[in-house]
């Protein structure tokens, strides 16, 4: 059972760890607790599902990344086979068998100066692919964008779009902060000197690695380092990818109702393909099929009774959080963009 403490540590952990020596001494002054009590206490919660892991918080709209949905046809036979080989990329985070013809979907991310498809391309050539659709969102309808959603934390809209935000030249990434991104990926130490600990890694002095912290901050790229869930949830309400063939001078019509139904977490629109000729995704939340297919038809009363389809996930691969700048990207790239289509290089 959570008690009051739990819950104060609860707030400052989403306020976010203090940029100093011995944070969780900071943390424990307002405690009336020392730093190794407070260790100990987060490690308790975190057994019990009370705490979510400690993890930098970013402003995803700052990193110019990019992030799509795609869909490929293998036989059942091959299917996990295959989805090894996409996994291999190291942008795609998520990785599922669903219910349809089309049955291996992930999605996929890389820096804005790369060109998601031809990423996917190369893919479907790679696991040679019956079919690949590819669905990256063309208009975010209602709620949040997947960028964030995978990052973990309260979703939020993103522009998935354009990519990146502008900015000043002050506030372009060093090496040295990429460096610290990368390793601020990594999971945070729960030691009474954690950056102390990373400024070891980086073989830089404690203080400079302070000041990183602080650029980040500053420049926007970093939020805080903290948690952003809450308590453990009384019940575990089921996500189901609802799609729906809406026509586009309907969709406007059709966002502003999605917002009537709390029930519908996010909806965008994406392009549709002759043999798969839905654009408009909603994701729904619902504890089971039978009160999901009632939920549907409330929702097709206010919107209209357009042809939808409830594709379930069978079984899910991968489910990881975006990772900032990895090595292996680069790598990955200069040794199979031969197999890419030349429009796309």
């Amino acid at each position: 059972m959570i008690n009051e403490n739990d819950l104060l540590l609860l707030s400052l952990l989403r306020q976010g760890v203090p940029f100093v020596n011995r944070p969780f001494d900071a943390i424990g002054e307002q405690m009336g607790l020392d730093g190794a009590d407070v260790i100990l206490q987060i490690e308790r919660m975190r057994k019990e599902g009370y705490l979510s892991a400690i993890r930098p918080i970013w402003d995803h709209r700052f990193f110019g990344y990019q992030g799509a949905w795609a869909a490929m046809k293998f036989s059942e036979q091959s299917l996990e086979q295959k989805l090894e080989i996409i996994g291999q990329h190291p942008g795609v985070i998520y990785m599922a068998q669903r219910d349809h013809e089309v049955n291996g979907w992930f999605y996929i991310t890389a820096p804005g100066g790369h060109d998601l498809e031809a990423h996917v391309r190369i893919l479907e050539k790679k696991t040679e692919a019956e079919k690949t659709l590819f669905l990256p969102i063309q208009r975010i309808l209602k709620g949040a964008g997947e960028m964030r959603v995978f990052a973990g934390g309260v979703p939020e809209q993103v522009n998935q779009t354009a990519g990146s935000i502008k900015r000043t030249g002050e506030t372009k990434l060093t090496l040295q902060e990429i460096r610290l991104i990368r390793l601020l990926q990594e999971d945070f130490l729960l030691t009474d000197e954690p950056f102390r600990r990373m400024a070891e890694t980086l073989a830089i002095p404690e203080s400079a690695m302070l000041h990183l912290l602080q650029g980040l901050f500053q420049k926007g790229y970093l939020k805080r380092i903290g948690i952003s869930g809450g308590s453990k949830p009384d019940s575990q309400q089921n996500r189901f990818l609802v799609v729906w063939q809406i026509p586009e001078e309907k969709i406007n019509f059709c966002a502003e109702r999605f917002a009537d139904f709390p029930s519908v977490i996010s909806a965008g629109l994406r392009p549709a393909a002759p043999e798969f000729p839905y654009t408009v995704y909603t994701t729904v939340e619902s504890k089971e099929l039978e009160t999901l297919e009632l939920l549907i038809l409330k929702i097709a009363d206010k919107i209209g009774h357009w042809p939808n389809r409830v594709i379930l996930t069978v079984r899910e691969f991968r489910k990881t959080a975006i990772r900032y700048f990895p090595r292996e990207l680069d790598a990955w790239w200069a040794r199979w963009k031969t197999l890419a289509d030349p429009a796309f290089i």
